[in-house]
């Protein structure tokens, strides 16, 4: 089970994929990060820990600005599925962005992301289902449903700021500044 979402933008058509996973004890994690990366031309594959993503939409607007970032040249790095860590988690620095939202011998929820540039939806699939299989990997549809208010972004956001957003419900005015914050990597102080 995994999510696709495609945006059309310059002549160009960006497709990311976002797969919830539950690592078992014996996963071999060193094999996962030699894997993960640019896979083939125009794609490439991060695992993300899930306790550093609030919420799909936070997981799918990093997805996209990443990749947008990286393929106008406006990116802090030169690979969008590093730079999905950087912008995820509000930090401009590679080493606090991998300590926080990458992988690690102890990480039992993750997500598989796909990013790509101007492929076809079975092509993604068919990457995904290769990794899955090489990995002896479980999908966890159960973590597409949750929020998780103990994400490192949600932590960050003041009372103050709540009070100063715009939104219906509180979980709209925390996304809102989560999604805010994951943009200021980009801010020049």
């Amino acid at each position: 089970m995994s999510i696709i979402v495609n945006y059309e933008e310059d002549q160009r058509k960006f497709v990311i994929a976002i797969v919830p996973i539950r690592m078992s004890k014996e996963t071999k994690v060193e094999n996962l990060i030699r894997d993960i990366g640019r896979v083939e031309e125009e794609v490439w594959l991060q695992l993300v820990n899930a306790k550093a993503v609030f919420s799909l939409k936070h997981l799918i607007f990093s997805s996209y600005v990443s990749l947008r970032k990286c393929l106008s040249h406006e990116s802090l790095t030169k690979n969008p599925h590093i730079e999905l860590l950087m912008v995820l988690t509000g930090t401009r620095q590679i080493e606090n962005a991998v300590s926080i939202a990458g992988i690690s011998k102890n990480t039992m929820e993750v997500f598989l992301v796909v990013l790509s540039v101007d492929k076809e939806k079975s092509r993604i699939n068919e990457i995904i289902g290769d990794f899955i299989k090489k990995h002896n990997l479980n999908f966890d549809k159960e973590l597409m449903k949750t929020l998780n208010m103990k994400a490192p972004l949600a932590t960050k956001i003041t009372t103050k700021e709540l009070k100063s957003t715009t939104g219906v419900s509180y979980i709209e005015k925390l996304e809102k500044n989560i999604m805010l914050k994951s943009l200021s990597v980009y801010f020049k102080f």
